[in-house]
């Protein structure tokens, strides 16, 4: 049997990824919730909370027993050297990143995949959004997950130099809930 290229798999896949990640997203948001305003002393948070020099509007969280930071960055498109900062530093600390999504065994992280890309209908006017996302394990079964996004008006002028990141650490135990939480999520939507 002949088997196909990578890309031509992911665009038969394309549909079926953004439906699954809407999907982790939403019930992610659910379970975790929104965080009263928390500090901003990165010393409270994990250390795999990496913020490369030069981002701008950082601000932390604290929700539901997981650190999350968001922040900006002066960045052209594709930012392989953020993203290579990142992985360094966090193998560095231990860490190895996963090829295939924590959450969807079946869907492979941007280390493989690369970036994708969508149309956020959601917005008005829609945007253009190029995605990249990917989970890092450490020996503890503690997760991190990175995410990079460019976005602009679909019907204006691409802004491919300013990226917009958020990492989330999130603790063994709360991982091994949020696993047995979303497996019976899917059990539920298949009946």
């Amino acid at each position: 049997m002949l088997k196909k290229p990578w890309h031509q798999i992911s665009k038969g896949l394309g549909i079926y990824i953004m439906k699954s990640t809407t999907i982790v997203i939403a019930f992610l948001v659910f379970f975790l919730g929104c965080g009263a305003k928390d500090s901003q002393d990165p010393a409270e948070y994990s250390k795999s909370l990496i913020i490369p020099q030069g981002a701008e509007n950082i601000r932390y969280y604290k929700m539901r027993g997981t650190d999350q930071v968001q922040f900006q960055l002066k960045e052209r498109f594709p930012a392989n050297s953020i993203i290579q900062y990142i992985d360094t530093k966090l193998k560095d600390m231990g860490w190895f990143h996963l090829e295939y999504d924590f959450l969807n065994p079946d869907i492979p992280t941007s280390h493989i995949a690369g970036w994708r890309f969508y149309i956020d209908r959601t917005k008005s006017p829609e945007l253009e959004v190029k995605a990249w996302g990917s989970d890092w394990r450490n020996e503890r079964g503690d997760i991190v997950t990175y995410s990079f996004r460019y976005s602009y008006p679909r019907k204006g002028q691409p802004n491919l130099t300013q990226v917009q990141a958020t990492a989330i650490y999130s603790p063994s135990d709360l991982v091994k809930k949020i696993v047995a939480e979303t497996e019976r999520f899917r059990r539920q939507q298949k009946d």
